[in-house]
């Protein structure tokens, strides 16, 4: 890490492909350019990434994801969580992009998302075979 400095370089520099803007401090965290500020509304926007360190979980049918934003996600200045219309829009989007294609699947695809089949994963990641 100590060529980038930080996890959030690493991240930006190797696998997001994202060039922070140069008013990003260690304040604001990194700003990017983006397309359209409404989190999720423009797919070059965001990034679906298998997380790299992924909480705990050794089980081998389990897929950490996580969803990289481009766009600042509003949070509540006091609790530091995202505010309703925030949550309408993760919530909305989580439905669209997994829950809607895994029903394609089938009826109870919901209920098996540990055993999400690597082509769906890297259509969402867009990875290319044999990358894990």
């Amino acid at each position: 890490m100590t060529t980038y400095g930080s996890i959030t370089a690493y991240m930006c520099a190797e696998r997001l492909h994202w060039t922070p803007l140069p008013d990003s401090s260690a304040v604001t965290s990194p700003l990017f350019d983006y397309y359209d500020p409404t989190p999720f509304a423009d797919p070059d926007n965001f990034k679906i990434l298998r997380n790299d360190w992924p909480y705990g979980s050794s089980e081998p049918n389990i897929s950490h994801l996580i969803v990289w934003s481009k766009s600042r996600i509003p949070t509540d200045a006091d609790s530091g969580l995202p505010t309703l219309e925030s949550r309408q829009l993760i919530e909305a989007f989580v439905e669209q992009t997994f829950v809607k294609r895994l029903e394609m699947e089938g009826p109870h695809a919901r209920e098996r998302v540990g055993d999400i089949p690597e082509d769906i994963i890297r259509e969402w990641t867009g990875e290319k075979e044999g990358h894990l």
